[in-house]
């Protein structure tokens, strides 16, 4: 053993120097490390780099001393675990791993202990199994423990072994693991999990990578696929850069899983930036996954899918099935190309936001799916097939500040937003419907560079999805298609609403007028409750066909053949074009009587 570095402050001196405090739980004193949750943008490798030179204090040893050769063959688990135990036993330090290739089982990280290499281009665990197994896993409660320059190689030896690379597990409440400091570490070739986190705290990432995340198939049922997993109980993590190259669902999770609030909350995480290419390459997936979490924000996000026939996702953010609500989360900007199906998903989110979104060549899975499935960029929606007992979440105020679409035509694009509103319980639940108010999208641009100017893509689209008329009629332009700014609806684009009982379609018609279409018999302009509306027509084309003036009981204007007398009911006030008239017969006011009589032409 070598003795303490002489430079280095010790370990309490040091948490002292970070305002370090004891947490009260009932078996010990644990360190936690204050200010962890700061934003990642101001965070630098320096800081990460203090954190890890602070843990090296005590003994330094090398795993080679106990044992460990390194030629990739024989298992070096054992020694390394030894020199674990022997630097944790005297107060903690440095294990260290020469450049080379540790072929181990499994090792597990001890409080006080930093494991590092010479970089993860230099040092690389090998784990190979034809069994499910967990590669590095601290200790139930371990304190102050790193994970520092070294690649994870996982090598699975049958299609249904189950390998998580890294497990930093608590187990519980009462035992979190509190205090880990991860950098320069890469992991190839999972098989359920490449970073797992469940009842870990204050957790700080200089730079995590990820290769190659598959997943595990038994029974035919996938499991795993998911490169970096924030399960319950994880708190307050710090990430400066994440990059994923190539997972076979999700990119990064952050998961309330089947316990609900407090202790088993995901709260307060922080990355830089991220970087997932090739997201959901065989299962659903999306490149950030945010399922009940609270406060989760990522400076930059940028996420590539590879295949046409699985429903990947940009960002999701999502109520939980057990009734978990992910409120004020962000996503800086948000950069999505060629995934299978939306950019981003909101349902049942609050007060979420995504400053930016700049996505090219989405739904690229979506005639693949079938069933009449449409494609769209953004959907805004309540949150929907929750548990039986659980109320589904409202979707409210959630904002979009730019939204920049660009389709070459690869994918099936049928509309560039859906705010789908009130949506009534799954069948197998008793809750009351949930609905989609006050989302906003300040800015918005489409283009369609294969179809040109006449693609007749449609911009927005608005969805009530009732099945029963108590449920109201969804959303409407005031409280759930709120775009609060420029919105600029390019030539072929169109406006198109569905409330649940008919369609109505705003747009360009070419470039001297524009129409308003709807399947519905009969439409009405109506002013809200004090407010003043003055309609002004300079040069306009108006198509009648049964206009409402006042709502449904006010005067009206109709169309059609022969005399309306006897035969058309309206109110005093009333007008009709008979198209089929002549001289003093062509346009008749309603004069007098409530049903059919009292036409007089004019």
């Amino acid at each position: 053993m070598s003795t303490p570095r002489a430079s280095l402050p010790t370990l309490r001196a040091f948490m002292g120097s970070l305002a370090l405090k004891r947490t009260t739980t009932k078996t010990n004193g644990l360190y936690k490390l204050q200010g962890m949750g700061q934003d990642p943008m101001t965070q630098s490798d320096t800081d990460v780099m203090d954190v890890v030179n602070a843990l090296i204090d005590g003994v330094t040893v090398s795993a080679k001393s106990y044992g460990a050769v390194a030629d990739g063959v024989t298992n070096d688990g054992p020694a390394i675990r030894s020199a674990i135990a022997a630097v944790n036993a005297a107060g903690g330090g440095v294990v260290e791993l020469p450049p080379g290739t540790y072929a181990f089982d499994y090792i597990t990280i001890k409080s006080n202990v930093t494991l590092r290499g010479a970089g993860r281009g230099a040092t690389v665990l090998k784990l190979s199994t034809t069994a499910d197994a967990n590669g590095l896993v601290p200790d139930a409660g371990a304190t102050s423990i790193g994970l520092v320059g070294f690649k994870v190689l996982c090598v699975a030896g049958a299609a249904t072994t189950k390998i998580t690379a890294i497990d930093l597990d608590g187990q519980d409440a009462g035992t979190p693991i509190v205090g880990v400091v991860v950098d320069d570490v890469e992991i190839e070739g999972a098989t359920f999990c490449s970073f797992f986190t469940s009842y870990a705290e204050d957790i700080q990432i200089g730079k995590l990578y990820v290769t190659d995340q598959q997943h595990a198939t038994v029974l035919g049922i996938t499991y795993g696929a998911t490169a970096v997993w924030f399960f319950k109980g994880t708190k307050r993590v710090t990430a400066s850069a994440i990059l994923i190259n190539g997972t076979d669902g999700d990119g990064i999770t952050c998961d309330v899983g089947t316990s609900s609030g407090g202790s088993s909350a995901v709260e307060d995480i922080s990355i830089g930036s991220a970087l997932v290419y090739g997201v959901g390459r065989t299962t659903t997936g999306a490149g950030l996954d945010v399922q009940g979490a609270q406060r989760v924000h990522v400076g930059a996000l940028t996420v590539v899918g590879t295949s046409t026939t699985v429903a990947s996702f940009g960002a999701s953010i999502q109520q939980d099935q057990n009734g978990d609500v992910p409120r004020d989360c962000s996503i800086g900007t948000l950069i999505v190309d060629s995934v299978g199906s939306a950019a981003a998903v909101f349902s049942g989110a609050q007060r979420c936001t995504i400053g930016t979104i700049r996505a090219r060549n989405i739904c690229q899975a979506i005639a693949s799916l079938g069933g009449g499935a449409q494609g769209y960029a953004v959907v805004f929606r309540p949150a929907q097939y929750l548990l039986d007992g659980v109320s589904a979440a409202d979707c409210t105020d959630n904002t979009i500040g730019t939204l920049d679409l660009t389709s070459d035509g690869t994918g099936q694009l049928d509309y560039g937003v859906l705010f789908q509103g009130a949506l009534v319980p799954h069948p197998d639940t008793s809750t009351t419907p949930s609905s989609c108010l006050r989302n906003r999208i300040c800015d918005a641009r489409f283009i369609d560079s294969a179809h040109g100017p006449t693609s007749g893509l449609a911009n927005f689209s608005a969805s009530g999805g009732c099945t029963a008329p108590s449920y109201g009629a969804g959303v409407n332009l005031v409280s759930g298609l709120d775009t609060d700014g420029r919105t600029r609806l390019h030539k072929g684009s169109d406006l198109k609403v569905d409330t649940g009982y008919g369609t109505c379609q705003i747009g360009p018609g070419s470039a001297t007028y524009c129409h308003f279409t709807t399947d519905r018999d009969n439409f009405y302009f109506q002013k809200t409750s004090g407010a003043t509306v003055n309609s002004y027509f300079n040069g306009a084309v108006i198509a009648i066909g049964g206009v409402y003036n006042g709502g449904s009981g006010g005067p009206t204007w109709t169309k059609g053949t022969g005399t309306p007398e006897g035969v058309v009911t309206a109110p005093v006030g009333s007008m009709f074009s008979r198209t089929d008239g002549g001289a003093g017969t062509t346009l008749y006011v309603k004069q007098s009587g409530s049903g059919n009589t009292g036409w007089a032409a004019k």
